[in-house]
């Protein structure tokens, strides 16, 4: 990746519990996969009582998340299944963090974060995943 156009949000379709849960994604893509590094760019989870922003794959090399994006995209997955909930407040803050960083650094406009749904055929990051309130807390 050259310099990244776009940034996809995506959600792990698991639980997200007070413990590290990114490890079995890490070995999922790495060790299953075959991948050189788990797919995504960064991965936000709660950890005890609060969410942090875990750096996945180096911000210069491709992504392995979103199929025909990878070579221009930044992917973030939000850890937990947004198909009937979504995620808490706290979790969509540090996600925002991450994602306005990027934005910043690459000169991305909110136009060009986009949801995994809105690129391929998926429904990720789930039905429930609070996509207006998202991007207007990116604004």
């Amino acid at each position: 990746m050259v310099r990244p156009t776009i940034i996809v949000i995506h959600q792990s379709d698991s639980t997200d519990g007070p413990q590290a849960n990114v490890e079995p994604i890490f070995d999922w893509h790495i060790q299953h996969n075959g991948w050189q590094d788990v797919g995504y760019h960064a991965l936000v989870e709660r950890i005890g009582s609060r969410y942090f922003t875990i750096l996945g794959r180096p911000w210069n090399m491709d992504g392995a998340h979103t199929i025909g994006y990878n070579s221009q995209a930044l992917g973030i997955c939000l850890i937990g299944n947004f198909v009937t909930a979504p995620p808490p407040d706290a979790q969509l803050a540090e996600a925002v963090k991450r994602v306005r960083f990027w934005m910043w650094q690459y000169d991305i406009p909110l136009e060009r974060v986009y949801r995994h749904c809105d690129l391929n055929a998926t429904e990720c990051p789930g039905k429930a995943f609070p996509w207006e309130k998202f991007k207007g807390m990116l604004a």
